[in-house]
C-alpha cells in the first residue's frame, strides 16, 4: 500500500505544531507592553527550601530504603540513556530529532528497573518484543 503525501501539507503542518509549541512555551512569559521599564527584566524565581544540615540528611539516608535491581537485588547501577526518535511529522521544528532520556541500569545484570523509566518511553519495545516472542511461539508450535 503507498500512500502519498503533499509536502505542502506536511510543511503546514510542521508549522502549526512548531507555532502551538512556541506559544505554549512563551505564555507564561510577562507582557512587556503592559510592563513598562522592566520589559526585559527576568522573573523572579521562587524562594530556595532551606537547607538541610549533614546531620538531617544522614538521618534521613539512614531511614530510608535502599533500591535494587527487580532481576538479580544488586543495589548498584549505572547511568545509561534511552535515545528516542521524533519524527519529522510531530516535531515542533518539522525535523527528525534524537531526545537521549536518562534511565540507570544494573551495574551487574544490565537490567532497567521498570520505575525508572515512563512506560511511554519504552512501549514500543515492549511491543516489538511480544511480537517477536508470538513469532516464535506460532512458528514453534507450527514445526512440531
Amino acid at each position: 500500500m503507498k500512500i502519498d503525501f503533499d509536502p505542502n501539507v506536511i510543511q503546514k503542518m510542521a508549522e502549526n505544531i512548531a507555532k502551538d509549541h512556541v506559544n505554549k512555551m512563551t505564555s507564561n512569559m510577562p507582557n512587556p507592553s503592559k510592563m513598562g521599564q522592566d520589559a526585559c527584566a527576568m522573573p523572579t524565581p521562587p524562594p530556595r527550601p532551606p537547607r538541610m544540615s549533614k546531620e538531617e540528611a544522614t538521618s534521613m539516608l539512614s531511614k530510608s530504603s535502599t533500591i535494587t535491581c527487580e532481576k538479580c537485588n544488586n543495589y548498584t547501577f549505572d547511568s545509561v540513556f534511552v535515545i528516542k526518535k521524533i519524527s519529522a511529522l510531530i516535531s515542533p521544528n518539522g525535523e527528525e530529532s534524537h531526545v537521549p532520556i536518562q534511565a540507570f541500569a544494573c551495574s551487574k545484570c544490565g537490567s532497567i528497573n521498570e520505575a525508572f523509566l515512563p512506560k511511554e518511553v519504552v512501549d514500543d519495545v515492549a511491543k516489538k518484543t511480544k511480537s517477536k516472542k508470538t513469532k516464535a511461539k506460532t512458528q514453534k508450535k507450527n514445526s512440531g
